[in-house]
């Protein structure tokens, strides 16, 4: 059975991954600062075609550095199709905000570990992260920005 949200195309559209020649031994994602910024555009010709722009950073928390391989920027793009039956578009929103988002971030994560497979402190992958916590964040600036 398919799923309602197909993904029609992705691009990587930014990248950045730079060796921390400081890194003396890897930690855990506790010890790094993540952040993730969705967008959700619509086509407004075609209202089951969707755009996600996904951005990621990695960084290390103060008195950390030591513990990050790579300081990493990726920037994503996917193009979504939502199937033309489901016609409430409350429904057709949230499939792409929530699902097409995971689905991109796993591509956006995949490239990263890909491009460091061959760096010098070897394949880092980007951590997990709460994606219903970042798009809540942007909804609520989305809000506030339709209230000025």
């Amino acid at each position: 059975m398919l799923s309602p949200l197909q993904l029609s195309h992705y691009t990587i559209d930014e990248l950045s991954v730079v060796a921390n020649p400081d890194c003396s031994e890897v930690g855990t994602p506790s010890d790094w600062t993540v952040s993730v910024s969705p967008r959700h555009l619509v086509n407004s010709e075609n209202a089951n075609e969707h755009l996600i722009i996904l951005e990621a950073t990695v960084k290390a928390r103060r008195g950390k550095k030591k513990t990050l391989p790579y300081y990493v920027a990726i920037k994503g793009t996917g193009l979504f199709e939502v199937d033309p039956q489901v016609a409430n578009e409350e429904e057709r929103n949230r499939l792409v905000h929530f699902n097409g988002s995971a689905i991109l971030f796993g591509l956006l994560r995949a490239q990263v570990a890909q491009v460091t497979a061959l760096g010098l402190h070897g394949v880092f992958l980007l951590p997990t992260v709460n994606l219903l916590e970042a798009l809540d964040e942007v909804t609520d600036e989305e809000k506030g920005e339709n209230e000025q």
